[in-house]
């Protein structure tokens, strides 16, 4: 028994409301899609090691971006083909120098070309989104979540609304709003999140090697207009109660941060970030 509730490459997003889920032996929501590995680019093609099974199709709005998360550039697919005799020499490197900690190589082994409307420059080894297949326009209200070895709530997708949930007791973050590449491949960056109302308990008490950070509310991915306002957090360690990476335009006003135990500094980080009106 893994996440309660996992969205994969949904192109509407989906609407989670008055649920309640706990106990579970990973998260209790996940929304995402698959980022793809881009191993080289020629003219308007790009060469790309799939996640699985291959969900990029024509016409799809793409993003290339490189493996901290950072955009390289926009495109639209044109077409997609399976590349049956891509050197098995050039995948085997990007396995060794690039994604070493990757977990889910088992699932990586089919290579695709696939070609753009304009053509993207591949400096070195990036991923490849199709942004329409994330998951984008979901909302997770009303909720009682909890009480897992994972997070409450795990949503990599924009134009998200998480409001008026009760996440309390979760091993790992209560909300993280963060890519997976190095790890997992889940996309994707993403803006225009609202996280309004929502009150959080007893949470991130485990440590783990995606989020040394040991807020309860993590958010690394969100690109711009981030609202987040009128939440309680509750908080027991050093690093606070918010901690927000890479963010261009948000506000931050009206939450409570309860420090119970062992708090030191503000509760909110901010880091890699501008155009934040915090209260």
């Amino acid at each position: 028994n893994f996440d309660a509730f996992h969205s994969v490459g949904a192109v509407v997003g989906p609407h989670i409301e008055e649920c309640t889920a706990g106990y579970m032996g990973d998260d209790n929501v996940n929304i995402r899609g698959d980022y793809h590995i881009v191993v080289e680019g020629k003219g308007n093609d790009l060469f790309v090691i799939a996640r699985g099974s291959m969900n990029i199709q024509p016409g799809d709005p793409l993003e290339m971006a490189d493996l901290t998360g950072a955009l390289l550039g926009r495109s639209t697919a044109v077409a997609v083909e399976r590349v049956r005799d891509y050197p098995a020499e050039k995948i085997q490197k990007v396995k060794r120098d690039d994604l070493p900690r990757m977990i889910i190589w088992q699932r990586c082994t089919e290579v695709y070309k696939v070609t753009l409307d304009q053509p993207l420059e591949v400096k070195a080894v990036s991923v490849l989104c199709a942004m329409n297949r994330v998951g984008s326009g979901y909302k997770v209200i009303n909720c009682q979540l909890g009480h897992n070895r994972g997070r409450g709530i795990l949503a990599k997708a924009s134009d998200g609304l998480i409001q008026g949930n009760l996440i309390e007791r979760c091993a790992m973050e209560a909300i993280d709003l963060s890519t997976a590449i190095p790890n997992w491949l889940e996309a994707s960056v993403h803006e225009n999140v609202t996280v309004v109302g929502n009150t959080v308990r007893d949470c991130k008490f485990a440590w783990h090697t995606s989020h040394p950070e040991t807020a309860p509310v993590i958010i690394k991915s969100c690109r711009s207009n981030l609202i987040f306002k009128d939440n309680t957090i509750e908080y027991a360690r050093p690093s606070g109660a918010l901690w927000i990476e890479n963010l261009d335009g948000g506000v931050i006003q009206n939450n409570k941060f309860i420090c119970k135990e062992g708090g030191s500094g503000g509760p909110v980080t901010l880091k890699n970030c501008a155009h934040i009106k915090q209260d």
